[in-house]
């Protein structure tokens, strides 16, 4: 037997597996990713104060933030929808912008010129890690190993400009053989990011480094 050391609360509304991912606004209040649910969930003190699902696009996966300020915060969509015993690409990867106000998660549109709620479009089919560097949004994503072969999944690496918030360059790797598993992503440095990837070619799990200054 052991000692428990904390407990965990479920969040109403959560799926299996939720949350994906949190960002702290204060000590009393959390945002949870609820990734599998396709909302993201500010709750208080173990309670759940809103729910948001309005999202700009069907479907929504929310995988990851990156905080911006005590409020606001960036979130990454995945691209996909579960059909059945199938996992369909919908290319509608998009990284958007939240703040949390009068205990409301609102989104922020980021291009009025445009009708709708806009976000940052993505490369990569599974953006899963945000990282800042060099005063760029470093967005990693590589396609999922449970992806067949004839879906038109992309892999890559986008740098986002966080004042113009568009993406203004990527590293394309839709022809690498290395798959997302749900293993560890971090970035040392400015330069490199470690993923704990499934080597498609080789059959085997490794842990990989990405170099962004010489995109090798």
């Amino acid at each position: 037997t052991g000692t428990s050391l904390s407990e965990q609360t479920r969040t109403p509304g959560a799926a299996s597996g939720d949350p994906h991912d949190r960002f702290v606004v204060n000590e009393m209040d959390v945002v949870l990713a609820h990734h599998v649910a396709g909302t993201l969930a500010l709750g208080r003190a173990g309670q759940l104060v809103h729910t948001f699902s309005e999202w700009p696009v069907s479907g929504a996966k929310p995988e990851a933030f990156y905080p911006l300020s005590a409020t606001e915060f960036l979130v990454s969509n995945q691209g996909y929808k579960i059909d059945g015993m199938n996992t369909l690409i919908t290319g509608t990867s998009s990284i958007y912008k939240f703040k949390v106000e009068s205990d409301k998660i609102m989104i922020l549109d980021l291009d009025k010129n445009t009708a709708g709620t806009q976000g940052i479009a993505v490369h990569a089919s599974f953006p899963a890690q945000m990282f800042a560097t060099g005063g760029k949004l470093i967005v990693f994503g590589l396609c999922a190993s449970f992806i067949d072969a004839e879906q038109n999944c992309k892999s890559g690496i986008d740098f986002v400009d966080l004042t113009l918030m568009t993406s203004t360059d990527r590293w394309e790797l839709d022809n690498s053989e290395y798959k997302q598993n749900g293993g560890q992503i971090f970035m040392e440095g400015e330069n490199t990011i470690y993923a704990n990837v499934y080597n498609l070619t080789e059959d085997l799990y490794q842990t990989v480094a990405f170099n962004l200054s010489d995109r090798t």
